[in-house]
């Protein structure tokens, strides 16, 4: 763990995997060690799936489906981004205004049900809302829906924005990078090259090799819209007795197409 080397000493670490576990485990390690990143994608890195996430912070929603010490990480990172953000030097958008979670009537019991099974995290529990509660939430859904939850300690971040900032941020630090090129861990070597500690960041990227991970991927559609008729301030998730649909609103600064 990085966290265990914020001594004195500068080592030579690598880290392995330029997705968003690698990035922060770089940015933080750049502070004080010489840290050389391994990717087997290119700068750009578009298999990342933290690139092209919805990029929302749900630990509420997402304890419905994980274990409660998990779901009260990802709630502790929520205290952590702005701090992260305030050390990169371009704008990356982060805000914490809550989830709304909808369900036509046709889907109040999924909805129930989603309810029931949300952990309570520390404080932060969800909220029942109706019709005139969500049309204060999200004017634009005014009449659609009667029924709704409010995560209100749930936000959202630019991960795009965030890979680019994060990666001139650590170009700045003199981090060393090696792109397109698949490793080799042994022994503290990585391809034969020896280093203090090796950060492995790679989650699906280690499955097939010798340091094979039990993790298991989960597949979903991503559809980027350009809809500036359409204003919503906060990520929405609708319940469905089949798939898990959410609209992510992202900020993008004036003369620019803002995807939802």
């Amino acid at each position: 763990c990085w966290v265990c080397l914020g001594c004195l000493v500068s080592y030579n670490i690598a880290v392995v995997g330029f997705g968003l576990a690698g990035r922060l485990a770089a940015l933080t390690l750049s502070k004080q060690h010489h840290v050389t990143v391994f990717e087997a994608d290119d700068e750009h890195t578009q298999n990342s799936a933290g690139k092209v996430a919805a990029a929302m912070l749900a630990p509420l929603a997402e304890s419905v489906l994980c274990e409660a010490d998990l779901a009260l990480m990802g709630l502790d990172s929520m205290k952590r981004w702005p701090s992260i953000i305030a050390e990169l030097e371009s704008d990356v958008f982060f805000q914490q205004q809550g989830t709304l979670v909808i369900a036509h009537q046709q889907d109040k019991g999924d909805l129930q049900s989603f309810a029931q099974r949300i952990k309570p995290l520390a404080d932060h529990t969800a909220e029942h809302i109706n019709a005139q509660q969500i049309t204060m939430l999200e004017p634009e859904l005014a009449g659609r829906f009667n029924q709704g939850l409010f995560l209100p300690c749930e936000g959202q971040i630019d991960n795009q924005a965030f890979y680019k900032a994060s990666f001139a941020q650590l170009n700045k630090r003199k981090v060393k990078f090696v792109f397109n090129q698949r490793v080799t861990i042994s022994d503290n070597k990585i391809n034969n090259r020896p280093f203090d500690y090796i950060i492995d960041c790679r989650g699906l990227g280690a499955k097939n090799t010798q340091d094979d991970k039990p993790l298991r991927g989960v597949r979903g559609e991503v559809a980027r819209l350009y809809a500036p008729e359409v204003s919503l301030i906060r990520p929405v998730r609708l319940m469905h007795p089949r798939y898990p649909i959410y609209i992510a609103p992202k900020h993008t600064p004036p003369q620019t197409h803002p995807t939802h």
